[in-house]
């Protein structure tokens, strides 16, 4: 559910049509293609030609890039995607989160609020993301931002959400604040990218991380998580190397195989609204 691939303005491991037809020899039934800069539904019908029978989902990531906070931009991947899945990503590079944390004096944030209040865009967006019944995810927001985004992306009508990441550097919501998310609503997206280690040019699945994310899984229950790649970064494994390596990782962490069919199948099912 949460994919890098080329092209990106960036280098990335894979491209859209290599990724859809690795994902058909592998079994699985698709993916969904994330892009910090552009929406990617097009591209997923495009490469779709590549493996019949996989599905590629597109989404958008509402960074400056896209206008920000523009809700033409959900209305339109709303169109692409035919009533399909989709994902509304939070803004990532440009959150305000991203760049303090990052000391990115470089970004400019893109605003959401007035106070506690959503910004008119803000509303817009989720009003928007609601009418077409897309996922909402969190992005790159700091996780007590995340908390308020899901209430009031509720009240808004939205119906499917995603705190991204959660065991990020970026977004460290902790067992608390991703176990209030899960009570809200939300799925919790543990990703693979942040549980490796990268030394020496070698990159494998920390131990310490592994332990953790299986711990935080354990406790919020398998039916709220699911377990995603966010890989694409050429220093680390092909997504599906590395999501692969996590699960097994994870099953040793003592994760059962039930759960893990949960994790990677029936949840991600679930929340994008597919059998």
């Amino acid at each position: 559910m949460h994919v890098h691939t080329a092209p990106d303005i960036v280098p990335r491991a894979i491209d859209d049509a290599t990724l859809a037809r690795a994902l058909a020899a592998a079994g699985h039934a698709g993916a969904v293609l994330k892009s910090h800069v552009t929406a990617t539904a097009g591209r997923a019908a495009i490469a779709e030609e590549a493996a019949p029978g996989v599905r590629m989902v597109g989404s958008v990531t509402l960074n400056h890039a896209v206008g920000g906070l523009n809700p033409h931009a959900v209305t339109a991947l709303a169109s692409m995607a035919s009533g399909g899945p989709a994902i509304v990503w939070m803004p990532t590079r440009d959150a305000d989160n991203d760049i303090r944390r990052k000391a990115r004096d470089d970004r400019t944030p893109v605003a959401l609020w007035d106070g506690d209040r959503p910004l008119p865009s803000l509303q817009a967006v989720l009003e928007a993301t609601a009418e077409a019944d897309l996922v909402l995810a969190s992005g790159h927001l700091d996780p007590d931002e995340s908390l308020h985004l899901f209430r009031t992306a509720r009240i808004a009508g939205c119906r499917h959400l995603v705190a991204t990441h959660v065991t990020a550097p970026v977004t460290p919501f902790g067992a608390d604040r991703a176990g209030e998310a899960a009570r809200g609503g939300a799925m919790i997206e543990i990703c693979a990218r942040n549980l490796f280690r990268i030394e020496a040019g070698r990159h494998e699945p920390d131990p310490v991380r592994i332990e953790e994310a299986a711990a935080l899984i354990l406790h919020l229950g398998a039916s709220s998580c699911i377990l995603s790649s966010d890989l694409g970064d050429p220093r680390l494994p092909a997504p599906l190397e590395g999501l692969s390596a996590v699960a097994v990782a994870l099953a040793k962490a003592g994760i059962s195989d039930a759960d893990l069919e949960r994790l990677l199948v029936e949840n991600p099912a679930r929340i994008l609204g597919r059998e």
